[in-house]
Formats: structure tokens, C-alpha cells, sequence
């Protein structure tokens, strides 16, 4: 985390500012390695200057977070509490600081304008758009998490049968891969089979697996605070013609996209790719969502590989490549890796589980 303290200390410099606050799960752990657990609001508060590196943390995390921030300063203080906040930024001297507009209430903004006597100027994305190029460090992170996902899924296989319901495959998926060393599920995760594998982001039921059905899941484990994110749809029992042909639409769209893939080429000509196959082969309308999106400390980042997005792909991205597709009435399938480029070409991580239509 070295490395993002000094980008934002430069940060810092370059955009005659006194001081940046951070007070994100997500933007906290990136610059210091602090991680409450949770999405959303962080349990701690970050303020660097271009000299000094603060943390705020009440007791419940002080010893933590001096065996995980030792470059920081550590405040033990209610970090909601805007109180010390104040206090240090008055004895810092702060009269500029930038803050996080884009993730937090409009109440707070209120009080951090009322209370931290220094001037506010947003951040926007400035640190999102330092987390799209990811370092090897990280990408290793990500494809440890990738692999304890495969793993778990290789393992739950033989128990996606006839009889046993959505609810219980996911219960089992997610079982493996804290087995295997996840601090948790990227997302919640999703298995859809029958007719309900036409909902992309259906939520697992009681619904017990049927002869003949699709069962879709999209899942990810979570590994030194990064995500994986992976999809996969089989087949219980032979499945219907019309499922077949649903399947390797999706399949021969996927490989298509990974295979067309050229350094610095937009997203939207990526996703074109994958669209204008499926559309070839009458199921434009049933492809609703983007190709793509990044992935990263949070499940969804930049860049979206999306038919609007004008971002160019870059060495250290790494992103998913998911088409699908869903006939309401009939069923759904998506197909999902996530990949990064590597001598100017897609390196898919989440390897080791086959896409070839697979019967159960």
C-alpha cells in the first residue's frame, strides 16, 4: 500500500491541495491496508498531507490497525465524530482539503462543511481512476481469489443434481470457498436454473434442479481484499434444443470478444464483438447487459466494457468478459471470465473450469 500513499501525496502536490480525507471501506483499504470487513462507510478516517499520514480508529481496531498502517499515525477517536477531525486539520494548519463527494450522504457533506473549518473541493474519482491499472501485486491477489473460486466449484459440482435446490448448491459454493481461504463472497452469490436462469441477477431459491435444466452461477471469493468473479452455466440432464443453441450463441460470442481483444482498443468495439454475434444469431434483444466491467477491491469498477463507453483497455486492467443471454418463459445463460492483457493479448485467470456445453 506503499506505493498508493505516495500517488496520493502527489495527488496532493499536483492539485495545490493541503490535505485529502478518506472515508471509504474501499479507498481506506487501498491507500492504507486497513479493512473493517464491510462495504460502504469504513470504520476508519485517513488524512494525508504531502509530510503526514493520519488514521482514525476507535479501540475496537487500534491494535489492528497498528499491525496493518505503520506508516500512519494512529488517532484512537470515534471516526464519525467530526470533533477530532476538526482539531487536527486546525493544528495541521489545512485549509484545503479534498473528500470523497461521490460516496457520501448529502448529511454528511452538511456536517463536514459545518465542522472542518478548511475548504472542500471533491475528489470525483480521482482515486477510482488510480485503482483501474492494477499492479502485479495485485493481480496476484486476484488470481489467488480466482483459483479458490474454481477450486470451490470443482468441488460443488458433483452436488448439482436432481432434486437439490438453488439455495443449497449456493450454501455449499460459498461453504468451499471459505474452506479454501476466501475472507468472504465478492457478491452474493447467484445460482438460477429452468426457466429462472433468464434473470441475470436472480436471487438462489428453494427451487429444487429439475431433469433437463440450465443451472447458471456467478460467484466470486474475496482474497487480500480483492474480488474474483466468475459465471458458468451447465446442464442437468440433456438439455433442450432451444437451451443448446442459447448456450453456444453465448459461448462462440465470448471466445469471439477474448479473441478480437487488441491493446488500447475501446471498450464499446470490445463489446460490439460479443453484441453483433449474438445479434447474428437472433438473440440481440435478449443481451441486456454490458460485456464487461472492472474488478478489483470492488466487484464492480472501471472500466465498463459497455456499447457507451469510449475507455481504452490497458496493460493492468483486468475486467470480466460475461455475455448472456435470456429468453423469458425459457431459460438464460452467461458465460464469464475474468481476464487482464498480457503481451497484447486476453490472459484469462479464472482458468481450470471448462466452457464446452456440459451435461451433469
Amino acid at each position: 500500500m506503499k506505493n498508493n500513499l505516495i500517488s496520493i501525496k502527489d495527488y496532493i502536490k499536483k492539485n495545490g491541495l493541503d490535505a485529502v480525507l478518506l472515508t471509504s471501506c474501499e479507498n481506506v483499504y487501498y491507500v492504507s491496508g486497513f479493512v473493517s470487513g464491510v462495504t460502504g462507510d469504513s470504520d476508519a478516517r485517513l488524512l494525508v498531507t504531502c509530510d503526514e499520514s493520519f488514521i482514525i480508529t476507535d479501540s475496537r481496531y487500534t491494535t489492528y490497525a497498528k499491525s496493518v498502517c505503520p506508516e500512519f499515525e494512529l488517532i484512537e477517536a470515534n471516526c464519525t465524530s467530526l470533533e477530532r477531525m476538526s482539531k487536527l486539520i486546525e493544528k495541521l494548519g489545512v485549509k484545503k482539503v479534498a473528500f470523497e463527494n461521490q460516496r457520501i450522504t448529502f448529511a454528511s457533506f452538511g456536517s463536514y462543511f459545518a465542522k472542518l473549518g478548511a475548504e472542500l473541493v471533491p475528489l470525483n474519482n480521482a482515486i477510482e481512476d488510480m485503482r483501474i491499472i492494477k499492479s502485479d501485486e495485485e493481480i496476484t491477489s486476484i488470481k489467488k481469489a480466482c483459483d479458490i473460486a474454481t477450486e470451490a466449484l470443482k468441488r460443488t459440482i458433483p452436488d448439482i443434481k436432481v432434486g437439490v435446490s438453488e439455495l443449497q448448491i449456493a450454501a455449499l459454493l460459498e461453504y468451499n470457498m471459505r474452506c479454501l481461504g476466501a475472507e468472504r463472497t465478492s457478491f452474493g452469490t447467484i445460482v438460477v436454473s429452468g426457466e429462472r436462469s433468464a434473470m441475470p441477477h436472480g436471487i438462489p431459491s428453494e427451487k429444487l434442479i429439475c431433469d433437463g435444466d440450465p443451472v447458471t452461477i456467478d460467484f466470486g471469493a474475496v482474497y487480500n481484499g480483492y474480488c474474483s468473479d466468475m459465471t458458468r452455466t451447465f446442464f442437468v440432464g440433456t438439455p433442450s434444443d432451444k437451451m443448446a443453441k442459447i448456450y453456444e450463441t453465448v459461448l462462440q460470442a465470448q471466445l469471439k470478444a477474448i479473441e478480437s481483444y487488441k491493446s488500447g482498443m475501446e471498450c464499446a468495439d470490445l463489446d460490439a464483438v460479443a453484441r453483433k454475434h449474438i445479434s447474428f444469431c437472433g438473440y440481440g434483444q435478449y443481451f441486456g447487459h454490458s460485456l464487461g466491467h472492472g474488478v478489483g477491491i470492488e466487484i464492480h469498477e472501471a472500466p465498463s466494457v459497455s456499447p457507451r463507453s469510449k475507455a481504452h483497455l490497458k496493460p493492468g486492467m483486468v475486467f470480466s468478459v460475461e455475455p448472456g443471454i435470456y429468453v423469458e418463459g425459457v431459460g438464460g445463460a452467461r458465460i464469464e471470465d475474468l481476464v487482464c492483457e498480457k503481451d497484447g493479448k486476453l490472459t484469462i485467470l479464472t482458468e481450470g473450469i471448462g466452457k464446452e456445453l456440459t451435461v451433469l
